[in-house]
């Protein structure tokens, strides 16, 4: 907590508003006081560098396949199965499905939530909630109360879990004690498999001494990333307002 609270401060010192942030125009739809502020997601990945995604990208060229075009289908069966998951807690219409891939997860959520609700005390405190604070924005899955536990569940289509995911719900555990009041009981990973009815539960559970202890390195790390994220782009800002007075005296 002494490190978060370090960049937290640091943060405020530096960075108190969105306003205040030299010519950091972020392209998002996250707002703080009228103000764009850049997603969790976009940060994370301008900030961490995983040289095993360079290897990807370079072994389907090989294959002769575009990266670009994999990623975006990957992201479409996440966003239709996040979409096809709200409407089915909420009781509305479901869509029709077609990919089998989607339909893998959705079944494989539909499983874990009927054993679910079978054997534990279950009360739905938020879906798909967008919140923000003065630098960062994003998008929870879902906020349970499970035997009045409060906890934080992100769905993933993945082939496997990352490290990052916790870092991200770190970087919402911030905003809905920001926003809600209240701090997280547990932290729940939940992945989906594209390939059958499957899914893999990755729980930090914060009465476990070491999965309280990871949850905030996982904090302390995020927050670290944002305070360079900030500085890196007001660095940029920088660097463009001397190079364009540099071109104009050469022009001179």
């Amino acid at each position: 907590m002494e490190l978060e609270n370090k960049f937290l401060k640091l943060l405020m010192e530096e960075f108190p508003s969105a306003e205040n942030s030299k010519g950091f125009k972020p392209n998002d739809y996250y707002t703080y006081n009228g103000y764009n502020v850049p997603r969790v997601t976009k940060i994370l990945d301008e900030t961490i560098n995983e040289g095993y995604l360079i290897k990807w990208a370079n072994s389907l060229g090989f294959k002769q396949m575009d990266s670009t075009k994999v990623l975006n289908e990957a992201a479409n069966i996440g966003t239709k199965t996040h979409n096809y998951i709200e409407n089915y807690i909420q009781g509305e219409s479901l869509p029709q499905l077609f990919d089998r891939a989607v339909i893998n997860c959705t079944n494989s959520f539909k499983e874990w939530w009927c054993t679910l609700i079978a054997h534990y005390d279950v009360e739905i405190l938020g879906e798909e909630q967008k919140l923000s604070c003065p630098w960062y924005g994003g998008t929870y899955d879902l906020l349970l109360k499970v035997n009045n536990q409060k906890i934080l569940v992100d769905f993933k289509t993945s082939n496997k879990v990352n490290y990052r995911y916790f870092l991200q719900l770190a970087a919402y555990r911030y905003l809905i004690n920001l926003n809600m009041g209240f701090d997280l009981n547990g932290f729940l990973i939940l992945r989906l498999s594209k390939d059958s009815i499957y899914s893999e539960e990755i729980y930090a559970d914060m009465l476990i001494e070491e999965d309280a202890q990871f949850m905030q390195y996982c904090s302390d790390t995020f927050f670290a990333l944002l305070n360079s994220y900030y500085q890196v782009n007001r660095t940029k800002y920088y660097f463009n307002k001397l190079s364009k007075r540099y071109e104009s005296e050469m022009v001179i």
